[in-house]
């Protein structure tokens, strides 16, 4: 186990996972502990995750005091395991078409988004804590699903935000989502395939400006 770097200088790159030139000391290898992006860095990047790899740990950061924003993609079929934590610093994302799978809990103040059509799925035996935003992108009227199946429940602090129909939100099996603020689906799909939703709060179907 050993701990591998991106963005280790100031001034960041958007690159695949795979070009080993980007990482300090060296390319993550097996049940290495991840670091991407930190708190002063210069410039947005990404990095699309091109490759099969369980690793022991995942930390994003970005430059929350400057907008400067750190996203992970995941690409299909490559999937990411993490078997311990993942943090999600402000000003950090994962998204994309592929899968992360989490065994342990995912916290943070980051933000998981389903942004680039086809499915961002998240699955595991891991949780995922009430700081993380979990989203769509509602400015883009691609088919795009956000995909939960984690063992461990998740909870969302926020409205999970859907405005256009083409837009899925599905809760697996073994899984329980539970919403502390109203949730709205202005426009779009909430399906159940298997898991539990639970809102206090009460769940809106259509509402802002939308007949859902």
């Amino acid at each position: 186990m050993a701990a591998k770097l991106w963005a280790a200088t100031v001034n960041t790159v958007s690159d695949a996972w795979s070009v080993a030139a980007r990482w300090t000391p060296s390319a993550p290898l097996a049940n290495d502990q991840i670091f991407i992006g930190n708190t002063t860095q210069i410039g947005a990047f990404v990095v699309t995750e091109d490759v099969t790899l369980q690793i022991s740990s995942l930390t994003l950061a970005g430059n929350h005091k400057s907008n400067q924003t750190t996203t992970l993609r995941v690409t299909q079929p490559a999937v990411l395991t993490v078997t311990g934590t993942i943090a999600l610093g402000a000003d950090s994302l994962i998204d994309g078409t592929g899968t992360l799978v989490a065994n342990g809990a995912i916290t943070g103040a980051g933000t998981i988004i389903a942004s680039n059509g086809g499915t961002l799925a998240i699955a595991g035996a891991g949780s995922i804590a009430s700081g993380v935003v979990l989203d769509f992108d509602i400015s883009t009227t691609l088919a795009s699903k956000l995909r939960l199946g984690l063992a461990g429940g998740i909870t969302s602090a926020a409205n999970i935000r859907m405005n256009n129909p083409a837009q899925v939100l599905e809760v697996a099996a073994a899984t329980t989502l539970t919403i502390v603020a109203p949730e709205i689906i202005a426009k779009g799909t909430l399906r159940l395939s298997g898991g539990t939703v639970i809102d206090a709060a009460g769940i809106t179907v259509g509402g802002q400006g939308s007949s859902g």
